[in-house]
């Protein structure tokens, strides 16, 4: 865990201190404090009043009332902030385990790893056609999603060993297998939606591929929005984890299916909701 900036912004709307758990009212000032967790970007608001946030408390012994934990939170003086962060997701796990059953557990943390390697799995297919192709003008783009996989590969060896990681490639396996013929029906919409939008578009089964991959970091924010309504309406709370490598990684699909578009209605919306259906009836074998 990392802090990657602490600002003292005025609210432009309520929010509910991460601390305290009151609320923060549009118009006053607060601190807003950016971390990296997981490899993913965490927001938490907290009032300047409160003796200080979860991460910063070092000095002095705070109780969190933060109703997210099963019991308060006490945070002994001297411990690091990364300490002080551990001791809060070991007190959220507590609590997940408590108000989710085993399926719901795997739906919220343990899918989207399987949806994002999905996504890479359809990504690197549109790489390796732009290099069958020897298409000279997206080396470059073809470079950086090599670097955008290793960057994220290399913030799941900070958390997962890499058993873990060869685990959730093999979960992915299995979803393909359960998917196949869906994922195939996915494959010809998209081509056949773009032969008669783009008559004479070249390289068509590139584009294809890279807007296969474009609905599956779409499946990925859906299926998200869903486990944190599931969340909200469990715990009271859902932390907002913002995805700058899925953001990336969907702009540069985009740019590899230039000028074509991927219409997220019709048979793509279809497709979706039966992934989304498959994906809920996955028997993981986790860890």
């Amino acid at each position: 865990m990392t802090v990657i900036k602490t600002t003292t912004p005025i609210a432009r709307r309520d929010y509910t201190c991460d601390l305290c758990h009151q609320q923060i009212l549009h118009g006053t000032r607060y601190k807003c404090v950016i971390l990296r967790a997981d490899g993913r970007l965490v927001t938490q608001h907290v009032h300047q009043t409160c003796p200080a946030t979860v991460l910063e408390a070092s000095s002095s012994g705070v109780v969190s009332n933060n109703p997210r934990q099963t019991a308060p939170l006490f945070i002994q003086g001297g411990h690091t902030p990364e300490e002080i962060f551990r001791q809060q997701i070991h007190a959220d796990v507590q609590a997940r385990l408590h108000k989710f059953t085993r399926e719901e557990n795997l739906l919220i943390a343990y899918a989207p790893l399987v949806i994002t390697e999905l996504s890479w799995r359809f990504a690197f297919k549109t790489v390796e056609l732009a290099a069958h192709y020897r298409i000279s003008e997206l080396k470059k783009l073809s470079r950086t999603v090599k670097m955008m996989f290793e960057k994220q590969r290399g913030q799941y060896l900070k958390d997962l060993k890499p058993s873990h990681i060869k685990q959730i490639e093999t979960q992915t396996d299995r979803f393909m297998q359960l998917s196949s013929s869906d994922l195939t029906i996915l494959y010809f919409s998209i081509n056949n939606e773009l032969k008669k939008k783009f008559p004479d578009l070249s390289y068509l089964d590139l584009r294809t591929e890279a807007c296969r991959a474009m609905v599956m970091l779409k499946f990925h924010k859906e299926h998200q929005r869903k486990m944190d309504a599931l969340i909200k309406e469990r715990m009271g709370y859902v932390n907002h984890y913002a995805t700058p490598i899925h953001d990336a990684l969907y702009d540069a699909m985009d740019a590899y299916a230039d000028p074509a578009t991927v219409d997220f209605s019709g048979h793509v919306a279809t497709s979706m909701k039966i992934l989304q259906k498959n994906i809920g009836q996955m028997d993981f074998k986790t860890f």
